[in-house]
């Protein structure tokens, strides 16, 4: 009996101690999540985590932590998800937040055609193949980096909100599909194959930089405003599209913005506001070329810029109102607006050809 009991005992000391190994080996560095733990509240990485497949399984509201710590995929070229979250309600469920850290190295950050909330906060997030592909989703980037993936975020019905973020190197940073629509406040783009591209959406770009991206801004029938950001040296800086023959989804408003050695810094396919700019040393400044088309440009109105040293100035094909612009040396035209209502008050000098369809004085 007493050598029953013993026996007992070792055996109960046994399986504690394989149970408290099996825990130490689920558990992430420091005592932290593991990889493949559905975590819930707020929760906090205590050390980089490396994962083979799935990150961590975030249930809607949950707070990540990453405290300056790595979570770490298997490669971009390989597979995995980072974050792998499931929203039964994306109206009434409470959004995700991933804050203080980076995420790197997996095939996707988010799963792929899900559905979510999420807002990524003072985070890097590099060497991805796709960070989001979403559908009726709304993405939040507050002070974050994202450098060196292939699609930073895409697909249709969504939203994104842009704050004193940095996109650099991406093949596509922003896709807004239909509908949808991006609002960019005070970030950087620079590098990237497509920074913004967006169709029949809405997108607000304020104070904010492009720099060497191929595209810059893509808005096919896409209703958009940009004011008061700068332009360099991209392929095409803005470019704007009517895609349907119902006319332009609005008018577009590109204003108070430096546009500096781009090939075309503002190409205009829509009816177009281009109010305060500075255009200098870019292939055209302004080019608007859709007569005898099916989607001939309603207006265009062309106020108060100034073009300086460009292949051409400002090249509009189609009924324009012009107005109190300067064109100064120009190689081309400074303004060949044949179709203009001329406002008065443009001034050019030394350009291949100073103007056409408005009277200029002398600048």
């Amino acid at each position: 009996m007493r050598g029953s009991t013993r026996l007992t005992a070792v055996l109960g000391a046994a399986c504690v101690a394989l149970l408290g190994a099996a825990t130490t080996a689920a558990a992430g560095p420091g005592g932290g999540p593991a990889c493949g733990d559905s975590v819930s509240g707020t929760v906090a990485l205590t050390g980089d985590l490396v994962c083979t497949d799935v990150g961590l399984v975030l249930a809607p509201g949950t707070v990540l932590d990453l405290r300056g710590h790595a979570l770490v995929g298997p490669g971009r070229d390989v597979g995995g998800v980072a974050l792998d979250v499931s929203f039964a309600d994306v109206q009434n469920d409470p959004p995700v937040t991933v804050r203080n850290g980076t995420v790197r190295g997996w095939a996707s950050v988010f799963p792929a055609a899900s559905t979510l909330t999420a807002t990524l906060r003072r985070v890097v997030v590099q060497d991805n193949a796709v960070v989001a592909d979403l559908v009726s989703s709304s993405l939040t980037f507050e002070r974050a980096v994202l450098r060196d993936n292939g699609l930073v975020l895409g697909g249709f019905s969504i939203f994104a909100d842009v704050t004193r973020s940095t996109f650099e190197d991406n093949d596509t940073a922003l896709s807004i599909g239909p509908p949808g629509g991006a609002v960019v406040r005070q970030s950087t783009f620079a590098r990237n194959g497509t920074a913004l591209s967006c169709s029949e959406g809405d997108i607000t770009v304020a104070s904010s930089v492009f720099r060497e991206n191929t595209t810059a801004i893509g808005a096919d029938a896409c209703l958009s405003s940009v004011e008061n950001s700068a332009f360099h040296d991209n392929g095409t800086a803005f470019s704007s599209r009517m895609i349907f023959p119902d006319g332009s989804p609005g008018t577009d408003r590109v204003a108070g913005s430096v546009f500096v050695g781009n090939d075309v810094a503002v190409h205009a396919g829509v009816r177009t506001v281009v109010e305060d700019n500075v255009f200098r040393r870019n292939g055209t400044g302004l080019l608007s070329q859709s007569a005898g088309t099916p989607f001939e440009v309603e207006d265009l109105t062309v106020l108060g810029n100034t073009l300086t040293r460009n292949g051409d100035g400002v090249v509009i094909d189609t009924v324009a109102h012009v107005g109190d612009n300067t064109a100064t040396r120009n190689d081309g035209y400074g303004l060949f607006v044949p179709l203009a209502v001329d406002l008065g008050g443009n001034l050019a000098s030394r350009n291949g050809v100073d103007c056409v369809g408005v009277v200029c004085a002398r600048s």
